[in-house]
Order: C-alpha cells, then sequence, then structure tokens
C-alpha cells in the first residue's frame, strides 16, 4: 500500500500460489513456497499439491524444517521418486517421513545435514536400482553416511 498526496492511494495485491496442504488431524490449510498458511483444504493426496501431515503435538513453524522439506522434495523429484506425502511424526524432533510413489517412506533428520543424506540416498538408490526384486518398506537416512533399510 502505497499513499500519494493529496488523494491517491496505490495498492498491490500478489495471489499467493498453494503448493500443499498442511494437515494438523482433520484440521488442513493451504500452504506457499514461503511456508505462509492459510484457508481451508480438505484432506487430499495427489500430484497436484504436496501433503503433509504434522503429528507434532505443538502448532509451532520451524522454519529449517521447511527449509528442508523444500529441498528434499525437489532432490526426489530429480531422482525420479515422486512425493506422495510429507509426515512429521510425534517422535524425535526433526524426524521428516517422506511416502514416494515407489511404495517405500524415506526418513530424513530435516534438522542435520539434509545434502548429505540426500547424496547418501542417490548413491544407494543408483545401485539398488538394477535389482528389480528390491521392494523395501523405508530406507533410513538419519545416520550421517549411512543407509538403514528394511
Amino acid at each position: 500500500v502505497e499513499k500519494k498526496y493529496p488523494r491517491t492511494l496505490n495498492i498491490q495485491v500478489h495471489e499467493r500460489v498453494p503448493i500443499g496442504t498442511w494437515c494438523r488431524q482433520s484440521d488442513c490449510q493451504y500452504f506457499d513456497a514461503k511456508g505462509v498458511r492459510w484457508g481451508s483444504a480438505i484432506p487430499s493426496k495427489g500430484p497436484l499439491l504436496l501433503s503433509v501431515q504434522d503429528a507434532r503435538p505443538t502448532n509451532s513453524w520451524d522454519d529449517n524444517i521447511f527449509a528442508s522439506l523444500k529441498i528434499i522434495v525437489g532432490a526426489l523429484s530429480s531422482m525420479g521418486l515422486r512425493t506422495i506425502t510429507v509426515t512429521l511424526p510425534n517422535s524425535a524432533p526433526g524426524d521428516l517421513w517422506v511416502r514416494v510413489s515407489a511404495g517405500y517412506d524415506i526418513i530424513f533428520d530435516a534438522l542435520a545435514d539434509i545434502q548429505d543424506q540426500l547424496d547418501t540416498l542417490a548413491v544407494f538408490v543408483a545401485d539398488k536400482v538394477a535389482d528389480v526384486s528390491w521392494k523395501p518398506q523405508y530406507i533410513d537416512l538419519r545416520t550421517p553416511g549411512r543407509v538403514y533399510f528394511k
């Protein structure tokens, strides 16, 4: 908003573009690339909007976790792994579970070195891509430089 004397008022409006829905239990809101949440949304899973399920006990916003979430989703997409849902469980601080379209979860520590975890995942997935019988339930990357899977 800018006021120009004597009788002019300029107002610039920018529309927020949602990139996903952020849900706490059954209460969902849209969110944009800056992390701003607004409105009311229905819980959904699909290719258009990222679905985030927040099971933490408080409704606090952590910029570090959100920044890590954006990096992870972008990097997984470039690896050919489409993100279905992201879950912030009520367990260890920083835990972030990503369900991918291949049918398994990838567990990250959003408060640790994300790039190291993504590099470790890229090497691991490149090694396993040739094995058609490999069907994991989850891949855990929370320990630096190591991969645990079941």
